[in-house]
C-alpha cells in the first residue's frame, strides 16, 4: 500500500516560503521660474504680472466638491459641507476643485479650477455648444467657465491630448482662457 505523504511548503532550511513586497516612494522638489515674480534682484525688476504674488507655502489643500460628469454623487449638500470645512480650515484650505465658483461669503478667498473645459475645432463658435463624451463628461468653454461661473482655473484633459499638435493646442487654450480672464476683470 502506498502512503501518501503531505506536501509541505517550507524551504529546505524549514522556514515556510512567503512574498514579501517592498514599495520605495521618492519625491523630488525642482525649483521652477514663476512668471509671477522677477528673475533677478536687481533694483528696479518688477513683477510680470503685478498684483498677482506667489502662493503662500502653507496653504495646500484642494477640496473635491463638484465633478464635470453627469450623474456624479456630490450633492447641494456634499458641495455645501466642502465649503464649511473650507471655512473652517482656512490656514490649510487653498481652494476646491468645482464647476463654480464657491466664494460666497465676503471673507472667502478659495481658488477655483474646474475640469470639463473644452474648445470647439478651430474657426468655430467661441460660445457655441461643445458636445460632451458620450460618457457622461459635459464639457464647458474658458469663456463659459471663466466669465460666467467664476472659475480661476480651467482644467483641460483630452481637448490636448488627443489633438493633432497638442502644444499649438494647448497654447489655443492658454490664450482663450487668458481672454476670460481679462474680460472677466474689466
Amino acid at each position: 500500500m502506498e502512503q501518501h505523504q503531505k506536501k509541505d511548503s517550507r524551504d529546505v532550511d524549514g522556514r515556510k516560503g512567503s512574498i514579501v513586497s517592498i514599495t520605495t516612494v521618492t519625491q523630488s522638489f525642482e525649483p521652477a521660474d514663476s512668471p509671477r515674480l522677477p528673475k533677478t534682484n536687481e533694483h528696479g525688476d518688477d513683477a510680470v504680472f503685478p498684483g498677482i504674488e506667489e502662493a503662500p507655502v502653507d496653504r495646500g489643500l484642494l477640496l473635491l466638491a463638484q465633478m464635470s460628469s453627469k450623474g456624479c454623487l456630490m450633492t447641494r449638500d456634499y458641495t455645501q459641507a466642502c465649503v464649511e470645512a473650507a471655512r473652517d480650515h482656512k490656514a490649510f484650505v487653498m481652494g476646491f476643485v468645482s464647476q463654480e465658483a464657491l466664494n460666497a461669503d465676503p471673507a472667502d478667498t478659495f481658488v477655483h479650477m474646474t475640469p470639463g473645459c473644452k474648445l470647439p475645432p478651430p474657426g468655430g463658435e467661441e460660445n457655441g455648444q461643445v458636445e460632451g463624451d458620450g460618457l457622461g463628461q459635459q464639457y464647458n468653454t474658458p469663456a463659459k467657465l471663466i466669465g460666467v461661473c467664476g472659475t480661476d482655473i480651467v482644467i483641460v484633459g483630452r481637448g490636448i491630448i488627443s489633438a493633432d499638435d497638442p502644444p499649438s493646442e494647448a497654447e489655443r487654450y492658454r490664450r482663450k482662457a487668458w481672454k476670460a480672464y481679462l474680460a472677466r476683470l474689466a
